[in-house]
């Protein structure tokens, strides 16, 4: 399972999906890939958010976080963060 976090001034929101589960479950929280693709994209087109992929090896190995433009479905975890704003 996977989780894109949203950080914005009301808090953290959390919208998790898995890929060997596309369509969602509709009994749990668990999204479509295609709803949180939209999500994804709208935050980052509207609001000129950055998002980080964040990617952890089964075998505990290093993470590797990125930033990202497109959704990757495959990641563990995608944070999208407000622009600072500098001045």
């Amino acid at each position: 399972m996977s989780t894109m976090r949203i950080l914005n001034r009301t808090g953290d929101t959390a919208l998790k999906w898995d890929v060997d589960k596309p369509e969602g479950d509709p009994t749990t929280d668990l999204l479509s890939v295609e709803e949180v693709r939209a999500r994804f994209d709208k935050i980052v087109r509207e609001e000129k958010r950055l998002a980080t992929a964040v990617h952890r090896p089964a075998s505990g190995g290093e993470v590797e976080a990125v930033v990202i433009r497109a959704f990757d479905p495959t990641a563990e975890e995608i944070v999208l963060t407000p622009q600072i704003v500098g001045g």
